[in-house]
């Protein structure tokens, strides 16, 4: 027999106090929002076909290409033997950068959509309780974080004295907080979750993203590499970023996140991808770079579709 969250909702709403405003939230919304909050509480058994565990594992996969890719570079390429190898290797010369970028792009990927690694079913446990917040905003007008830290301090009456501290309006204003600030991309779905729950649906959590956060570092990367009289390293562009005013510190990956964005520049022929003391670096274009790049540029676009 299915579980009724609206039948049981009721009987626990009913125990909260009178003037908490969740109270007058219809039997259906008290039934959604009490479906969330022990989504949020349940923790599933390990599983390897469990959706937080794959993402690990792709995570852990992502880690050893991008390890692999240093190894093959200083054994084939760079190493003592790079000369015997050479005349065998003439069509794969680019293959650990290729797999570098792989694993950059994979690694920001599973970041932003899962959490940090070894995180990623904690992460996603509370994006359950941010929804859950982000639903009593829209249908009170306002957080209300503690009503609701009430609500769940009455599902878990039994809760230890520890597990008690994660059930106040703090904890969750501070959940909430971090997941916008660390994970752009989890929080802006728990906004849309929210919306759609809510009968006020939004943009599409995933081009809001692109838009504003991406499309903004983009520019800023691109303008601190031009600027510059010297190649910049990823960690350079990022203490760059940080005085430009972009909070780059919060970021979870953040180095990944810059090292995904330069390529795409370095491959549209916005800036050149070089080395600087043996580490990638980009650098501005110069001489006859800068003429030739807006055809590259075009060239590109069309090989890929894009349109104006």
């Amino acid at each position: 027999m299915a579980y009724d969250y609206t039948k049981n909702a009721a009987k626990r709403f009913s125990q909260l106090g009178p003037k908490n405003p969740l109270r007058t939230l219809s039997g259906s919304d008290q039934g959604l929002l009490m479906a969330l909050l022990v989504m949020y509480k349940w923790r599933p058994r390990p599983d390897p076909s469990n959706p937080s565990e794959l993402l690990e594992e792709a995570s852990r996969v992502a880690g050893l290409a991008g390890s692999l890719s240093k190894k093959m570079q200083a054994t084939f390429f760079d190493g003592a033997l790079a000369g015997a190898f050479d005349p065998l290797l003439a069509g794969y010369k680019d293959l650990p950068l290729q797999l570098d970028r792989f694993s950059s792009r994979i690694k920001l990927l599973l970041d932003q959509l899962g959490g940090k690694a070894g995180h990623k079913g904690k992460t996603t446990t509370n994006q359950f309780l941010v929804t859950a917040s982000e639903f009593v905003r829209l249908k009170t007008g306002t957080y209300n974080d503690e009503h609701l830290a009430e609500l769940m301090q009455t599902l878990w009456s039994d809760a230890d004295p520890e597990s008690l501290k994660e059930l106040s309006g703090d904890a969750i204003r501070k959940k909430r907080e971090h997941l916008k600030s660390t994970y752009a991309i989890l929080y802006a779905r728990a906004v849309s979750e929210a919306g759609k729950f809510a009968g006020k649906p939004g943009k599409p959590y995933y081009g809001k993203l692109l838009s504003h956060t991406e499309k903004s570092l983009t520019r800023n990367i691109q303008r601190i590499v031009t600027m510059s009289k010297e190649p910049l390293t990823a960690a350079e562009i990022r203490d760059e970023l940080v005085k430009l005013g972009d909070s780059m510190e919060e970021q979870s990956n953040a180095l990944a996140t810059i090292h995904v964005i330069a390529n795409g520049l370095s491959d549209d022929w916005a800036i050149r991808e070089t080395l600087k003391d043996g580490k990638k670096a980009w650098r501005a274009l110069r001489g006859a770079e800068q003429l030739a790049a807006p055809a590259r540029h075009r060239t590109r676009r069309a090989l890929r579709g894009d349109k104006d």
